[in-house]
């Protein structure tokens, strides 16, 4: 009778069932070919390496969201499991039920569902790095289907909300925004003696209670410690990509390519000519679909615009489509759309799908073919030479949107100590057995000259990994000739359909090393 029920099922859904065979073939292979990026880096050293009472009580400060991403690595990190298996399966587990979610349950035409899996974000930013987004993704998905029945058993559905405010700040200000478009139906529905004792306030009232309890490990003082943003804001050109560019550059365009929007200095008329596409995709969806649940995509769209624009990133552009999705969800059922209006949404589709798939070919391509970071063979050329012992400084940069170099900002020491067992920078969390990047200000001239000084007491350093400004620190020594490039690496940038970006790493040792 089983074997019956399932052969039925697949010959009912023979496209569907072929694409996920395709779907998660594609996702192992980019999943095992990914070198860890430098979020994955950090996650996976704080779960690993950070004790349990930092993860939850100090770490959420540095981090700015909830320690349950951390917390949920921590277990098999802690247990002595590797990354190399770790973020393969839980990539594969969040990719694999986001794509059985939309295939087998979504309301969508056929291939609409068989495509969208595919997506760039989706498939790349979201799946094959692995990363709280993807989470989100699963849990927005759930939240979906079971809207419906949302009024009939509230604690199914708060609790998804919980989940994803569990997630990341983003996601607390997605379920906020579900959370008064629901509050507002609510009222709605019943006068205010009746809604004070409804059910469903009450349920609400607990989401409130938990979101403050969460953001207050974010945003409350620990230790004497601040949440702090070193990145400045255009506010006015950042309102304007995020409230009508963004969606355009999830599923067409390719504007923000530069990482931080608000910190980089932009042509008008690139950002023009995207918003304006962006305003054709929200004309089209707030048209063709019905207005009586509009609420539940532009409440939580606003509130995500609200973080995003103190603090965003190139990967966050996808948490637009995640919306649209969402919405496009809970209201196409009661969607009937006049023939004319049906073909102009129709070739949008089609093209709003097709694109973003075609990045996700590209970077998987790129994902096979390309070391992205070479972590591993700098640690085995360190190893090979028995330089881990010497005194080791890595690169620090110019953090996006700084004027000058923070010896704090080092996301190439983050992303080598995923390959040793231990700090072995002498210059990385001031050689402290500390595998994570800490976000210890060092933002004024006398914080930035301390730590310098502290540096400069270790003596010349016997190697360098990266470009590193070594003149900074150790003024008055003559350091022309000292150091001698021995090997070059690459570190590769991947995005979209452009060229990835490849920027050239050295190790130098000094010259005492060589004459030996």
């Amino acid at each position: 009778m089983h074997l019956s029920a399932f052969t039925t099922f697949i010959k009912q859904h023979r496209a569907e069932c072929l694409c996920l065979l395709v779907f998660m073939a594609a996702a192992l292979v980019g999943l095992c070919a990914h070198d860890p990026s430098f979020d994955e880096a950090q996650a996976w050293l704080i779960a690993k390496t950070a004790p349990w009472s930092d993860i939850v009580f100090s770490i959420p400060m540095d981090e700015g969201h909830p320690p349950f991403w951390h917390l949920l690595l921590a277990v098999p990190a802690k247990l002595g499991m590797g990354w190399q298996l770790v973020y393969p399966l839980l990539g594969l587990v969040c990719m694999g039920t986001g794509s059985v979610l939309i295939l087998f349950k979504s309301p969508f035409p056929k291939w609409v569902r068989c495509l969208l899996p595919f997506s760039y974000f989706l498939f790349y930013q979201y799946g094959i790095i692995v990363r709280p987004y993807g989470l989100m993704w699963v849990i927005l998905l759930l939240l979906a289907m079971t809207f419906e029945n949302k009024d009939k058993r509230p604690g199914v559905f708060v609790g998804w909300l919980a989940a994803l405010c569990a997630c990341h700040v983003y996601g607390i200000a997605i379920a906020g925004g579900i959370a008064l478009a629901w509050l507002w139906e609510i009222k709605q529905q019943c006068p205010w003696k009746d809604f004070l004792t409804d059910k469903r306030f009450h349920y609400l009232l607990g989401l409130l209670a938990f979101v403050v309890l969460i953001t207050g490990l974010i945003f409350v003082p620990h230790n004497g410690k601040n949440l702090q943003t070193t990145y400045p804001v255009a506010w006015f050109r950042q309102l304007i990509y995020l409230l009508l560019a963004m969606p355009a550059d999830a599923v067409l365009t390719d504007f923000h390519a530069a990482g931080h929007l608000h910190t980089v200095a932009v042509p008008w008329a690139g950002l023009l000519f995207t918003a304006f596409v962006g305003l054709l995709l929200w004309t089209l969806v707030l048209t063709a679909l019905p207005k009586k649940r509009v609420l539940y995509l532009l409440l939580p769209y606003l509130c995500l615009v609200i973080p995003m624009t103190f603090y965003s990133s190139n990967h966050h552009i996808g948490l637009a489509l995640m919306l649209f999705v969402w919405y496009g969800w809970i209201s196409l059922p009661a969607a009937k759309l006049p023939q004319p209006l049906q073909r102009i949404a129709v070739g949008t589709l089609i093209l709003v799908l097709a694109v973003p798939t075609l990045w996700s070919a590209f970077v998987l391509w790129r994902e096979c073919t390309l070391t992205l970071f070479p972590g591993k063979q700098i640690v085995a050329f360190l190893q090979q030479y028995n330089l881990t012992k010497r005194t080791l400084f890595v690169a620090w940069q110019t953090p996006p949107g700084a004027q000058r170099p923070s010896p704090n900002y080092q996301p190439l020491g983050t992303l080598l100590n995923m390959y040793t067992r231990g700090n072995i920078l002498a210059n990385f969390n001031d050689g402290k057995p500390i595998g994570y990047t800490q976000f210890v200000p060092a933002t004024t001239p006398r914080q930035i000259q301390a730590v310098y000084n502290a540096w400069q007491a270790k003596g010349l350093p016997d190697v360098i990994i990266g470009e590193a400004p070594l003149e900074l620190v150790y003024t008055g020594h003559e350091l022309a000739g000292q150091y001698v490039p021995t090997v070059q690496f690459k570190l590769t940038e991947l995005w979209k359909l452009r060229r990835p970006f490849a920027i050239p790493m050295h190790v130098y040792i000094h010259q005492r090393l060589l004459g030996k």
